[in-house]
């Protein structure tokens, strides 16, 4: 089955927080509801920043394009692991996601943004 999204209208989080479900109003502005346990979610999640880079790529033809949003704060914090760190950036109307990183992993990551733009790119390996 094919849906066309016009727009998405409503979320809910299922009160045992299993799954959640989201509105859809779609192309003929009918409602569709569109549920998925937290799994599935998270595998959506994980998918769609490479599906967005991919559109604009193709779109706008320019492999540098990049899908940003402006950072507004972000927090450093202690795993529960103690050889690991979890990094949340947030933007400023509160879109936040969260990266667990070894010390090691950190290292290498501030002495990049130390220095600034560079033309390669630092592998952040475990």
């Amino acid at each position: 089955m094919k849906v066309d999204v016009k727009k998405l209208s409503d979320y809910t989080v299922a009160a045992d927080g299993t799954t959640i479900s989201l509105g859809i109003i779609d192309a003929t502005d009918g409602n569709v509801q569109l549920t998925m346990d937290v799994d599935q979610l998270g595998m959506l999640v994980m998918t769609l920043p490479g599906l967005i880079e991919k559109a604009l790529r193709a779109k706008y033809r320019d492999a540098t394009l990049r899908y940003c949003h402006p950072t507004g704060t972000y927090m450093v914090e202690q795993a529960s692991d103690p050889n690991s760190l979890i990094v949340t950036m947030k933007t400023p109307d509160g879109f936040g996601v969260s990266f667990s990183m070894s010390r090691q992993q950190a290292d290498v990551l501030g002495d990049a943004l130390s220095l600034g733009a560079i033309e390669t790119r630092k592998v952040l390996a475990s």
